[in-house]
């Protein structure tokens, strides 16, 4: 029976590496995957082309409950009946189906949060799978307060019903999943970048948008290219479009090297842009040679490239990285003028040093992060092709034309509590894209950065965050925040996160 067993470990590792659906952000498995791989675990798993994925739960196993992870955590994602989701497809003719029905109360009191008293949010997780390799997914969510959950841009309607008065699909798709080529079609993020959340130009932390993705897989090397809708400015009937690619290395045991290319490009009833629809063109060569669908010359996209490391050098302790390019000027007469393309280099980096082991039975984490945008960066001389999506930057929060500093650590107990704790300053000018969402950067000047008058903001945060049980969660966040422009942003949120999974087959 020896030779059965090796069988079918060979079969269910086969079938487990199909489900290369994303995991919403929402979902604490995401948060437990970034644990995990800050001890090193899960690294053949890691990745530049984020978001997480269900896939990725397979490597947490507790090979000691003594160890990390703690088998608490890995109890959680069983009673998410995320071990159905990641084996599913082995009964070829049903179609299957996992689901989890959730409710997220929140009360909110302070000056540093749109939303104020409470919040109710009910949530739905679905996810199909049929002859193995074809799989379906809808993540819908309503609110009573559209400022209560994050990177919701669903619109208001006038009228309650139950007290809801908002909705939106965060996440929904349908794909192929093989085992060395995947290609989805749906709504969701790309978040591209060596950071497991906020990256430079593309982040878990943006709104939704609709798109199509084609993902191959050749040992060591990994490639994504994908192409989709953002929105239409309402005001000039203004199409935007965003397309990527990206390379990536991945050694399989504690380094991973990425490359990344991301255009956005819009116009006045612009179509698809059918140069774009090639994986391997590069942006530089359809612009410059006239071939994108814009009348007018080059000016109608704008791109930036993206270099980024993920390493592990000893057990533990972790660097990762980002560098950005937006425009870049070889020669020094081109380091002047009014143009970003032959003006000063727009550039953004950012790094992440972290050093986690066990301490008194708790598995702790130190980690020291920096981030800079400069004041041109992700800005374009079209409004309309900046870095942002229905309100929201795509990549870092921050913006640009800023940076932000911070020192944190983070402690998982074995009585089911996770602590965080940060403190920090982020620092914006006045050309800051949050400030100035569509609108182009306009005459090129150099000077100090951040630009005009800086707005400083000195904050402390600490989260807390309790499984009661696998499918119940208590967590307060509070902040303590000066800034020496909008002086107090204090504030204090207690969530209640409840959910109900379900199983069935047709």
């Amino acid at each position: 029976m020896a030779w059965f067993s090796v069988l079918f470990t060979c079969l269910l590792s086969l079938f487990t590496q199909l489900s290369a659906q994303a995991i919403s952000s929402d979902f604490f498995p995401s948060h437990y995957l970034q644990i995990s791989q800050d001890y090193g675990n899960n690294w053949k798993s890691n990745s530049s082309f984020k978001p997480y994925q269900w896939d990725n739960i397979n490597e947490i196993r507790p090979s000691d409950s003594s160890r990390f992870p703690l088998q608490w955590m890995v109890d959680d994602i069983n009673s998410y009946g995320i071990q159905r989701i990641i084996s599913s497809g082995i009964i070829k003719d049903k179609l299957q189906c996992n689901a989890w029905f959730g409710t997220l109360m929140q009360y909110s009191d302070g000056e540093g949060v749109k939303f104020q008293d409470g919040s109710t949010t009910l949530n739905s997780y679905f996810h199909f799978s049929y002859n193995n390799y074809f799989k379906a997914w809808l993540y819908p969510r309503i609110t009573t307060d559209q400022y209560s959950i994050p990177h919701y841009t669903g619109k208001p309607r006038p009228n309650r019903r139950a007290g809801f008065n908002t909705g939106e699909t965060d996440m929904a798709g349908v794909g192929y999943f093989g085992d060395w080529a995947q290609i989805w079609f749906g709504r969701g993020r790309q978040n591209l970048g060596a950071m497991a959340l906020d990256n430079l130009a593309l982040s878990e932390k943006s709104a939704a948008y609709d798109h199509g993705t084609l993902q191959l897989r050749f040992n060591n090397l990994q490639l994504r290219y994908f192409h989709g809708y953002l929105e239409t400015l309402e005001n000039n009937n203004n199409h935007r479009y965003i397309t990527g690619r990206g390379i990536e290395y991945n050694n399989k045991h504690n380094l991973i090297i990425g490359a990344h290319e991301i255009v956005i490009y819009s116009g006045a009833n612009r179509s698809f842009d059918i140069a774009y629809f090639n994986p391997i063109a590069t942006h530089l060569e359809v612009e410059l040679n006239q071939r994108d669908n814009r009348i007018g010359g080059t000016g109608g996209q704008n791109a930036v490239w993206q270099l980024s490391t993920d390493w592990m050098p000893l057990k533990g302790l972790r660097f990762s990285g980002n560098l950005l390019f937006d425009e870049f000027a070889l020669d020094e007469e081109h380091i002047s003028g009014t143009d970003t393309t032959e003006s000063m280099n727009n550039y953004a980096y950012q790094t992440r040093l972290a050093y986690s082991n066990e301490l008194l039975d708790c598995f702790t984490t130190f980690d020291l992060q920096y981030t800079f945008v400069s004041t041109y960066a992700l800005r374009h001389e079209q409004g309309a092709n900046n870095f942002i999506s229905r309100g929201l930057p795509l990549g870092s929060n921050i913006g640009s034309d800023g940076d932000r500093w911070q020192f944190g650590f983070r402690v998982v107990t074995p009585f089911r509590i996770i602590t965080n704790f940060q403190i920090g300053q982020k620092r914006s000018g006045v050309n800051n894209l949050v400030n100035n969402l569509y609108e182009s950067y306009g005459e090129i000047e150099t000077g100090p950065f951040p630009s005009g008058n800086v707005e400083a903001t000195n904050f402390i945060k600490c989260d807390l965050s309790w499984s009661i049980k696998n499918n119940f969660n208590l967590k307060v966040c509070a902040q303590k925040s000066e800034s020496n422009l909008n002086g107090n942003q204090d504030y204090i949120i207690l969530s209640l996160d409840a959910f109900l999974p379900t199983y069935f087959e047709l």
